[in-house]
């Protein structure tokens, strides 16, 4: 009995890793119209996360939460976790124009070489 216990955990913890690693690449797929620095961006800031909620920094690009309130269309949500990705797109667009500051673009090679 003990022995089909532990192969069972043993299955059990092969599904979750493989299930983890699908999600995470998954997650990691650059969406259709969005540039290859936003999509350098978001995976540094948050890997991609759309539902990205710190508390103080949310969406896929890590914004702070007054920033995202600042930089968002009329009619999109107040939280950046609750737009969906074409609108996270979006705002990425406009708030990287006005120069917004985002931790990954200001300490990163890859993002200076790539503007």
């Amino acid at each position: 009995m003990t022995a089909r216990l532990l192969g069972l955990a043993l299955v059990a913890a092969l599904v979750a890793a493989l299930t983890v690693q699908t999600i995470r690449g998954a997650a990691a797929r650059r969406p259709y119209g969005m540039s290859e620095f936003l999509y350098r961006l978001a995976v540094c800031e948050t890997g991609l996360t759309w539902t990205w909620d710190s508390g103080s920094y949310e969406g896929a690009f890590g914004w702070y939460w007054g920033t995202w309130l600042l930089d968002r269309y009329p009619g999109m949500p107040s939280r950046a976790y609750q737009a969906t990705p074409w609108q996270q797109v979006r705002v990425a667009y406009r708030s990287v124009a006005r120069g917004r500051y985002f931790g990954c673009a200001a300490n990163s090679s890859w993002v200076r070489a790539a503007r």
